[in-house]
């Protein structure tokens, strides 16, 4: 028991705890809270939250995928800077398992580079890659990733509408 006086109020405090128990806050769920901001076109947001996941699980290639895609921010990759370019580019090499993270890959080279310009034709390769994309992943960047003159965008698009089918 405490007593305190404040002016002319007076008061006792009584404390009494068996246990005192310290709860710490729940973690937060970085994933999900990024890939509902990335969902949401938050990609700053996005990136944040993705950041802090990648730190936690830097193994797991989906959220390397997610966090170039939120790095992207909604603009074309031609509109970005080298350095965005460049680290775009190796969080897109931790998911190259994924043939998403591949085809993201072509399309920030092609646009970036404007290949498209140069060579108008689309390799065997490439409509290899996108059919390994599924229809829902490819909606997934072009929502995100507006390159329409790229050639990997418009093979990308039309997969995606495998999806509404």
């Amino acid at each position: 028991m405490t007593d305190f006086n404040i002016h002319e109020q007076r008061g006792e405090v009584i404390q009494n705890a068996e246990h005192i128990v310290n709860i710490a806050p729940p973690a937060k769920d970085h994933r999900r809270l990024g890939i509902d901001a990335l969902r949401g076109r938050h990609y700053r947001t996005a990136a944040t939250h993705l950041k802090a996941a990648v730190e936690a699980d830097p193994g797991d290639p989906s959220l390397h995928f997610y966090l170039a895609l939120a790095l992207l921010q909604g603009v074309r990759p031609n509109r970005h800077s080298r350095e965005s370019i460049l680290e775009i580019q190796r969080q897109l090499k931790e998911a190259d398992r994924q043939p998403r993270a591949r085809a993201l890959s072509a399309l920030v080279a092609e646009d970036y580079g404007l290949t498209w310009r140069r060579y108008p034709a689309v390799s065997g390769d490439l409509l290899t890659l996108v059919v390994q994309t599924s229809p829902a992943e490819a909606a997934e960047i072009v929502l995100h990733v507006p390159a329409r003159e790229a050639r990997t965008w418009q093979q990308l698009v039309h997969r995606s509408r495998e999806w509404g089918a």
